[in-house]
């Protein structure tokens, strides 16, 4: 037992030597050290293990990828929905209208020509109408800047519901705004769109048809077509009054 326990204790002996003249070695450059324990690669076996390393190395890519992915998806989403409008109604008074546009869209869209050829006709009511006794300014600026951009760029938007005084603005702005003098909303506009029982639509109300002709907009290949079918939307308002 004890020539057992003295040829363990020399073994262990030669092993702390062997050790201390490779660490010397080492240390004199006589000997590569190999790699540290932190630089050995642990190769990934189970898929578990597998998807730790991937998610370790590669996450902020993964990031960035399923964030592109759901911006595009989102993008496609609108895009789907986004309807394709024909024309545009641009209501600019100075007795602001608080109805829901849906019904006058409805109204108008039923009197349109499909224009571009998708199916269907869809004409888009946009409210610039705001109270003249109003003390907010910055809405009666956000009201008129928007208003500017439309005239000065939108060549689909060529029909204009406006009051008397809205009316007197657009003579101030140009004697020539209207292609011709504004005709009156009938009893079935009224009938199909005044159906708030709150918010009531302002009685008199005058649409007109702007003129293309020496404007920003006549450089739309499509100007004369919008201006075409406006004409005919008017048409038929003067024909069931």
């Amino acid at each position: 037992m004890s020539e057992k326990r003295e040829s363990d204790t020399l073994k262990q002996q030669r092993e702390a030597r062997k050790q201390f003249l490779e660490l010397k070695k080492m240390q004199n450059g006589e000997m590569e050290s190999g790699p540290k324990p932190s630089e050995v690669a642990i190769v990934p076996k189970t898929p578990k293990e597998k998807l730790q390393n991937i998610w370790f190395h590669d996450k902020w890519y993964i990031i960035g990828f399923l964030a592109l992915a759901i911006a595009v998806s989102v993008m496609v989403a609108q895009c789907a929905n986004r309807k394709n409008y024909d024309l545009k109604v641009v209501i600019y008074t100075q007795n602001a209208i608080a109805n829901n546009t849906e019904t006058m869209e409805e109204y108008f869209s039923s009197l349109c020509d499909d224009i571009n050829g998708d199916g269907q006709s869809l004409v888009q009511v946009i409210n610039c109408s705001y109270s003249e006794n109003s003390n907010n300014t910055q809405q009666m600026y956000t009201v008129s800047t928007k208003l500017q951009s439309i005239i000065a760029t939108d060549a689909d938007a060529l029909l204009f519901i406006v009051d008397e005084n809205s009316y007197k603005y657009f003579n101030n702005i140009s004697e020539d705004f209207f292609a011709d003098e504004p005709i009156p909303l009938n009893q079935d506009f009224y009938k199909k769109c005044d159906t708030d029982k709150i918010f009531k639509l302002p009685e008199n109300l005058l649409i007109g048809c702007r003129k293309v002709t020496n404007t920003t907009i006549s450089k739309n290949k499509m100007s004369k077509e919008y201006f075409k079918a406006s004409q005919k939307i008017l048409e038929k308002i003067k024909q069931s009054n």
